[in-house]
């Protein structure tokens, strides 16, 4: 949640919606332990498993999926000088 608020000054609509989307599936996976689910009289549970598996999936993947957002903000386009500033 940290990285979400100070994002915002530094990065567009679409990588807040990214961290948003992790934010989301992390407390998913928080809520909804194996324990928790382990319980045969949880409503839904076969929905819930369905929805655990997409979010770990979701975070295994979160690197490739994430990198295409962040670059166009962490490209380094400036290149640097070869003199030598000895102040």
């Amino acid at each position: 949640m940290k990285a979400e608020l100070e994002a915002r000054f530094l990065f567009g609509d679409e990588v807040l919606k990214r961290l948003e989307t992790l934010r989301g599936e992390l407390a998913f996976l928080n809520t909804y332990t194996n324990a928790m689910i382990a319980d045969p009289h949880l409503p839904d549970r076969n929905n819930i498993i369905q929805q655990k598996y997409k979010c770990l999936k979701g975070l295994a993947n979160w690197s490739l999926n994430t990198v295409q957002v962040f670059a166009p903000y962490i490209r380094l386009t400036q290149k640097q000088r070869n003199v030598w500033w000895p102040f």
